[in-house]
């Protein structure tokens, strides 16, 4: 029988929403709400950098999200961007919950090796968690990987995937991730003889996915050219090295420092226990993504939450085959942390968490002061001389 997964749900969107607590001080936020302010008093894109005068052309690929994010902090300011924060993170968390669940079937009443795996997954995703565009990129795409997992036509499975190409196109980079997506799970068995599937489906929904970058004001409905959407794309993979060494989210994962190198080694080393060969082949569906992202991750940072999302069903799965031979051989330990008062007690935990985070109850904006000179700057305008600015700045 069947046991309900609404604990699990609770855990996962109360977890997210915990993340309410990040501080805004970001240094991309400002542009990116200037960005969201400009386009809606402007009622276009920016061609050109309007910031500064260091590019010619601009292509502001995060726009629809820059609006979202300037009308939350119209309506509410920083507090209403802390809200927004919570709940996308709080649906970002349902949807890895949901994804484990689907390896777990919710065939016992406890699993220890869920709320690992959920846990696990979620580490990388919120070490790099803040209010920027790539967080609404990373649900589309965690959506995208249950659509095409799902049981749904394959017509609608193609469907939903061109929307939220598209969508997400208009939003962040990551977009190419969802084509991404297409190949691992339908050019790759159709290559290797695994699945009949018609060529015009594969190739044809491929080109389709990879086509809907043109559908954004740098695509059809621009004047920049249809293709300019795709520019940024060809940014990332030819930046300079120097360049990468300056961004601290471009640099290589054991560069960075920090516990995140440690959690992907061990979740890895987890999975290479219980994949064979011969097991990863079967299953190299969900094994190739993994082992690609890992291999971005490991030359930038950047790549450590999309790595969380594509390494989730084999993680969970590995997780599951280590949970049962720990159930054999240590059973006491394992019975323990699978009695029914466990998993309300992480409910607990995680509530309290996400209440002493909120900005109800925490007060964050001391971050502003410690991390950004608004003070120095605010005296500017009252300087006699513009020159002494230099100091300040």
């Amino acid at each position: 029988m069947k046991k309900p997964l609404l604990p699990y749900m609770l855990i996962a969107f109360i977890w997210g929403l915990g993340f309410w607590g990040m501080p805004m001080h970001d240094p991309d936020l400002s542009w990116h709400l200037l960005a969201g302010k400009w386009i809606l008093a402007n009622n276009s894109v920016p061609s050109t950098d309007f910031i500064n005068a260091f590019a010619k052309t601009w292509i502001d690929y995060h726009w629809l999200s820059q609006i979202l994010f300037y009308l939350c902090y119209k309506i509410g300011g920083f507090f209403g961007l802390r809200v927004l924060l919570g709940i996308l993170m709080g649906i970002l968390s349902s949807l890895v919950m949901a994804t484990v669940a689907v390896q777990w079937r919710g065939k016992e009443a406890l699993n220890v090796a869920v709320l690992i795996s959920f846990f696990a997954a979620m580490y990388p995703i919120g070490a790099l968690t803040s209010i920027r565009p790539h967080v609404i990129a990373l649900i589309t795409i965690a959506i995208s990987q249950i659509v095409v997992l799902s049981k749904t036509s394959r017509t609608k499975q193609l469907l939903a995937l061109f929307f939220l190409t598209a969508l997400t196109a208009n939003i962040h980079v990551y977009w190419i991730f969802i084509p991404f997506i297409w190949v691992s799970y339908r050019i790759f068995p159709r290559c290797l003889d695994r699945e009949e599937l018609a060529p015009l489906y594969v190739w044809g929904g491929f080109f389709l996915l990879a086509l809907s970058g043109t559908l954004s004001p740098y695509g059809f409905f621009g004047k920049e050219g249809i293709f300019s959407n795709y520019y940024p794309l060809y940014e990332y993979f030819t930046m300079s090295s120097e360049l990468k060494k300056r961004i601290l989210e471009l640099k290589p994962l054991f560069a960075a420092g920090g516990s995140m190198p440690s959690v992907i080694f061990f979740c890895a080393l987890a999975i290479a226990s219980k994949y064979s060969i011969k097991r990863a082949c079967a299953q190299y569906k969900i094994i190739f993504p993994a082992l690609i992202l890992l291999f971005l991750t490991l030359g930038s940072l950047k790549f450590a939450s999309l790595l969380s999302l594509f390494s989730i069903y084999p993680l969970t799965k590995a997780l599951l085959m280590l949970r049962r031979t720990a159930k054999k051989t240590i059973p006491l330990p394992v019975r323990f942390f699978e009695r029914s008062f466990f998993l309300w007690l992480v409910l607990l935990v995680v509530s309290l968490r996400a209440y002493f985070n909120s900005p109800w109850v925490y007060e964050n904006s001391f971050f502003f002061d410690e991390e950004l000179p608004i003070k120095e700057c605010s005296k500017i305008p009252s300087l006699a001389d513009g020159r002494s600015s230099i100091l300040i700045l």
